[in-house]
């Protein structure tokens, strides 16, 4: 897999990347964790795709990298017979 990579750098073509943002304490504005989410940029309008919107603009998002492959499905292998 690939290393994290500035957001600036992520696909604005409409491939979906995994990306984090920093999420902080409203009480205490300390880092709480790290959200990652599966998103993709329209091509057309340069902002994230409505169907992968999850509350943050692309601007909020710091870090990027591809997904990676998903694993292969192989059929399973029967039982022995006796």
């Amino acid at each position: 897999m690939s290393e994290w990579q500035p957001i600036e750098t992520a696909p604005k073509d409409g491939v979906k990347f995994l990306a984090t943002v920093r999420v902080y304490s409203a009480h205490t504005g300390k880092l709480q964790y790290h959200q990652m989410d599966v998103i993709s940029v329209d091509p057309e309008t340069g902002e994230i795709d409505l169907d992968d919107d999850r509350g943050w603009p692309l601007e909020a998002y710091e870090f990027w990298m591809p997904l990676p492959k998903p694993p292969t499905l192989t059929a399973p292998t029967p039982p022995p017979q006796p």
